[in-house]
């Protein structure tokens, strides 16, 4: 092979990490929302991934002029909620459709659908509660490309990286989907956005305590979960939260200030309807 085979190669490549990486997130609610379509319907229905990177982007950028970049999880679900979902027919997977805006017919076809979403602390019971009702739940962790060649060895187990080392601290976080979980061994099994030469047929392992080491995973962010693809309404409920704990530092100073704030608002409607 000529030197030249071998550049187009790792181009090629290259572009392929880019894609996969910038939209996991994406990617991740796409498959989720797949999947309750399926489970609804008894049909496969693959959605655009593209269409719902873009918009995210919009949100996230403020502008329909984006430029290449990641997309925050909460940024997918609002931009989900606001533009819907579309299949993957009418704004197709293709490098060259990257960061342009999505044509009228996507948009048209996506505008009658969205989404309701409930966002989630990084808690294990509340995920597995989640998973046990069949709802996938999206979280984002600290994934080294290094170990790829690893986890495709081991069957699909990801090994917990050292919290401390310095590489670490400067990665970006990249969303999976959790589908199942097993208490025995304390595994998460989560479906990935590399392929299905990728792991365990594209799904890996995720130890429970990966997701509890605050280095690892993107705690601000919280793990989210799309529980209905619906028919689009003139009102959407808003995004729920299920018991999100604050950080240990300053949780009992939040938590005094939630009572407070509980307490007021109910002097408030007592004494509204004296």
């Amino acid at each position: 092979m000529n030197t030249w085979c071998v550049y187009i190669l790792i181009y090629i490549l290259l572009l392929l990490l880019f894609c996969l990486a910038y939209f996991s997130a994406a990617s991740a609610f796409a498959s989720a929302c797949e999947y309750l379509i399926k489970r609804r319907t008894g049909s496969y229905v693959q959605l655009s991934r593209l269409f719902i990177h873009f918009n995210a982007q919009v949100i996230d950028q403020r502008t329909h002029t984006v430029e290449d970049a990641g997309a925050t999880r909460k940024n997918v679900i609002v931009g989900m909620r606001k533009f819907g979902v579309c299949k993957e027919e009418y704004w197709p997977y293709d490098r060259r459709l990257l960061n342009k805006k999505p044509s009228p017919d996507a948009y048209e076809a996506a505008r009658r659908f969205s989404i309701v979403s409930i966002r989630l602390p990084f808690q294990i019971n509340a995920m597995r509660t989640y998973l046990a009702n069949k709802i996938p739940v999206v979280v984002a962790a600290k994934i080294k490309y290094e170990i790829n060649g690893e986890v495709n060895a081991n069957g699909g187990y990801i090994p917990i990286p050292d919290p401390d080392d310095e590489e670490i601290s400067y990665l970006g976080s990249h969303a999976v989907l959790l589908v199942g979980y097993d208490d025995d061994s304390e595994y998460f099994i989560a479906r990935n956005s590399w392929g299905r030469d990728w792991g365990y047929y594209g799904y890996c392992f995720l130890p429970y305590q990966y997701l509890l080491d605050e280095r690892l995973v993107n705690y601000p962010d919280y793990a989210y979960a799309i529980t209905h693809v619906v028919a689009r309404m003139d009102f959407l409920p808003p995004m729920r939260s299920l018991g999100v704990t604050s950080y240990p530092v300053d949780g009992q100073r939040r938590r005094a200030r939630n009572r407070a704030r509980s307490k007021s608002r109910a002097t408030h409607a007592v004494s509204k309807y004296k």
